[in-house]
C-alpha cells in the first residue's frame, strides 16, 4: 500500500485474496471460486467470472462468397398475373443476447448480387467485443412487394471463423457459404 491512499480500518476489514492473474485467464466464461481469508482464517468466499472481450475498436472485415443461392426472377408480367415477385436475397446477422437466448439484429445486406458480398462492421458493434458470442446467420428474401421470406439459418462465432485461418464455410440448407475475414485493430495511446 502506498503512503498516500487511505488505510481501510482492520474491523471493516472482510478479509484478502491471493491469486494468479493466469487463473482467472484459463477459466475464461466460467465461475472461479477464492477463499477470503484474514489472519489465516477462511472468512468466506469470492466467485469471479470473466469472459474474453476484444478491443472495442476492432472493425471486421468480411468478404462472403455464396454456392447454390435460389435466385429467381419473373418477369413483372407473369408477376403481376400470378402474384409473384422477384427474389432477391439478404443476409441478415443476429447476435445472441447476454442475458438470455434471443438474438438481436446486428447487420442487413443490401441485396446479394453475383453470390458475393464484402462489408466491414465494428467488433462492438456486431458481437460486443466478444468473439464467442453466439451470432445467427441467415438468408431472407426479399420480393418486390416488401415481403421477406426467411430461407436459410446457422449459428456460429467469429472465434470459430479466426480457428480455421480466417476462413469458414457455412451450409445453410443447400447454400454455402464462404466467410474469409480480416480483422484490423485500431490502437491509441492508452493502449
Amino acid at each position: 500500500m502506498k503512503n498516500n491512499e487511505p488505510k481501510i480500518s482492520e474491523d471493516r476489514l472482510v478479509g484478502t485474496v491471493k491469486m494468479k492473474f493466469e487463473e482467472l485467464i484459463r477459466n475464461l466464461s466460467r465461475f472461479i471460486e477464492v477463499n477470503i481469508e484474514k489472519n489465516k482464517d477462511k472468512r468466506g468466499i469470492l466467485r469471479l467470472y470473466a469472459e474474453q472481450s476484444s478491443s472495442n475498436k476492432d472493425v471486421l472485415h468480411f468478404n462472403l462468397k455464396f454456392e447454390n443461392l435460389y435466385r429467381v426472377k419473373f418477369s413483372s408480367f407473369l408477376g403481376n398475373l400470378f402474384g409473384i415477385g422477384a427474389f432477391n436475397p439478404i443476409l441478415n446477422i443476429y447476435k445472441q443476447q447476454e442475458d438470455n437466448d434471443k438474438y438481436v439484429l446486428v447487420y442487413t445486406s443490401n441485396i446479394i448480387s453475383n453470390n458475393k458480398l464484402s462489408f466491414s462492421i465494428k467488433g462492438q458493434q456486431l458481437c460486443s467485443g466478444d468473439y464467442m458470442r453466439k451470432l445467427k446467420v441467415e438468408i431472407v428474401h426479399r420480393r418486390t412487394s416488401g415481403e421477406l421470406e426467411h430461407q436459410y439459418e446457422n449459428i456460429t462465432t467469429v472465434d470459430k471463423i479466426k480457428q480455421n485461418n480466417n476462413n469458414l464455410e457455412l451450409i445453410l440448407n443447400k447454400c454455402k457459404i464462404q466467410f474469409k475475414l480480416n480483422i484490423e485493430t485500431k490502437f491509441n495511446y492508452i493502449d
